[in-house]
């Protein structure tokens, strides 16, 4: 129970020090990773605060993609099973490079997976979800929802499949999918329960009776007969319910907290459809090619769907206290004026291809929308997580070969530095611009996605082609790493990850939440000198792991200063107490 309390604390403390309006953040450090085409897409941040970050590995050279000894030097294990296999880098590169981080800055642990990862999501427990799909036909795990690829799949992309890790990266289940593409997206709920969309071509015995759609929906006059697909599996991968939805693609999905998903969806405007895709209280009536409905987490029934309008392509979406925010690509002027308010950050379409970020009420009318891009094309990828909500605060990021349109003082970098950069931005739940930022080198960025520690620490990974600007000195690794037959200096592109934080020269862990102490040194490689005062000398310390449990407890004698030997734990983030204290101090043990 005191864990608990102490962890109220230490949020509240946190909370008061860093305010969701905190604007000052700095590059506290970033490093390429990877070798030729590593390409970062997605990430994560585990209970410790460490950061899991996952890299396709693209390329068009072929003799640099099956050089294994090349590839294996990045990662930090030589099991077989967790290294470079050349035998999967023919045609579509179909393994992944997974990378954690510490808060630090380094390495802990680097594998590769035998499989493409399209998404990843992160629960509690630290276990890890993907969806992906792959070139293997004997991945499954015996009890899984398809141990083997369905019979009537047999392309590349139909091997689709979805995974459970556990924090080590090893496979705690693995199921393949009867659809025809990736999982596009998935959401989890509080009891482990996995929801995804897709499509597909199976037209039986993938469904379960009583969903919305049970029967599969043939399209007159049309060669490729194709479903939209939903589903729900438990945590051990098992099928709990599955439903075919109309003529449709699906985008995003997202899970409501309260037995609802949300799922945004493409379909062709058929007068015979027009109302299939309705409820009788949805926001807009009139047919267009975006939908947007919800269904019941314990069934699989449909309690609300609209159209909306179709100059927005959603790539993503998430609830955060009943209210739905969501990012897309906007290719011109929007129809509805409802989507974009008249104090918006950004009233006007910019150029080419914009981004839009929006807030909506759970049954998907508008609250308030911007525009977001210049003159050029800026864009989300549709495979990164690139909208974060955390802390009353939302963080959104993508591509951008504009300049001028962020608008924000104490900014990172504020123009545009190579032919394309990312941008990163934090708005506020009103709408209103907090910070943003510019990106990038000399040359390209890519792909970026967000992952949001606190209202003051978030990071970016992606991929860059950039040999300036972006990595920091002393950092993992600071220079593109070139294949070594790449003597004219060929660039497939390099990963990166880069930390975003307090201004430099003040980090999280020099926060002094309470003067009666100070702890020295900080980092330590495991002695650290606890230092009080006359008036509050030291009788009792506590030292605490990043998830709550008390790994030391110690009295000592009013002592002004004690030298405590922390070396028996392991490397990572703890917390430490003095005197029963509200407030505590963080402690990096490297």
């Amino acid at each position: 129970m005191k864990n608990i309390f102490f962890f109220i604390s230490l949020l509240f403390c946190f909370h008061a020090g860093f305010s969701q309006d905190f604007d000052a953040y700095d590059k506290n450090w970033a490093t390429y990773f990877g070798g030729q085409g590593t390409r970062f897409t997605t990430s994560v941040i585990d209970s410790e605060g460490n950061l899991i970050a996952m890299a396709n590995i693209l390329g068009d050279v072929s003799s640099i993609l099956e050089d294994e000894e090349y590839y294996n030097q990045f990662i930090t294990t030589q099991d077989p099973q967790f290294t470079y296999n050349s035998n999967l880098a023919t045609g579509f590169n179909d393994q992944t490079l997974v990378a954690k981080f510490s808060p630090e800055g380094d390495l802990l642990k680097a594998v590769y997976l035998p499989f493409y990862v399209y998404k990843i999501n992160i629960d509690a427990n630290d276990h890890i979800f993907i969806s992906g799909f792959s070139e293997e036909s004997g991945l499954g795990t015996p009890d899984a929802w398809f141990p083997n690829p369905h019979d009537e799949l047999v392309n590349l992309f139909d091997k689709t499949i979805l995974a459970k890790l556990n924090l080590d990266f090893s496979t705690q289940w693995l199921t393949y999918t009867p659809t025809n593409g990736a999982v596009f997206d998935f959401a989890l709920d509080d009891d482990g329960n996995f929801y995804g969309v897709s499509y597909t071509n199976i037209q039986t015995g993938i469904t379960t009776p009583n969903t919305f759609q049970p029967n599969f929906m043939v399209q007159e006059n049309s060669e490729e007969q194709r479903n939209g697909y939903f589903f729900k599996l438990n945590h051990l991968g098992e099928l709990q319910w599955a439903s075919y939805y109309g003529f449709t693609t699906p985008g995003s999905l997202a899970y409501d907290g309260n037995a609802e998903i949300i799922g945004s969806f493409k379909a062709p405007v058929l007068a015979q459809y027009e109302d299939y895709y309705l409820t009788a209280d949805a926001y807009q009536q009139t047919p267009t090619q975006q939908v947007i409905s919800k269904f019941n987490t314990n069934t699989g029934q449909r309690s609300y769907s609209t159209y909306l309008d179709d100059t927005l392509l959603i790539t993503s979406f998430t609830f955060y206290n009943n209210f739905i925010y969501c990012s897309a690509y906007v290719f011109n002027t929007l129809i509805d004026d409802n989507l974009i308010s008249p104090d918006a950050y950004q009233t006007s379409h910019g150029g080419m291809l914009d981004v839009y970020l929006g807030k909506f009420t759970s049954r998907f009318t508008p609250i308030w929308g911007t525009y977001m891009g210049g003159s050029e094309i800026d864009y989300n990828n549709l495979e990164s997580e690139e909208i974060r909500v955390k802390n009353d605060a939302i963080y959104i990021t993508g591509i951008t070969g504009s300049n001028g349109f962020i608008n924000s003082t104490n900014t990172y970098q504020s123009t545009l530095a190579g032919s394309s950069d990312i941008f990163m931005m934090k708005f506020s739940l009103d709408g209103e611009l907090t910070w943003g930022s510019y990106f990038g080198g000399n040359e390209g960025e890519n792909y970026s996605s967000i992952s949001v520690v606190n209202d003051s620490i978030f990071y970016l990974v992606g991929d860059t082609f950039s040999l300036e600007n972006i990595s920091t000195p002393e950092s993992h690794q600071e220079e593109v790493n070139f294949h070594p037959s790449t003597t004219s200096g060929y660039n497939m592109g390099n990963g990166y990850i880069a930390k975003f934080g307090p201004e430099e020269g003040l980090s999280i862990g020099d926060v002094l939440w309470k003067d009666d102490f100070s702890v020295y040194p900080n980092p330590s490689i495991g002695k650290v000198n606890i230092v009080g005062n006359s008036q509050t000398p030291i009788e009792y310390i506590e030292v605490f792991s990043a998830t709550g449990k008390t790994v030391l407890e110690k009295e000592v004698s009013n002592l002004e200063e004690h030298q405590l030997d922390l070396s028996f734990l392991a490397k990572g983030v703890y917390f430490l107490k003095v005197n029963h204290a509200a407030s505590a101090k963080k402690l990096i043990l490297k």
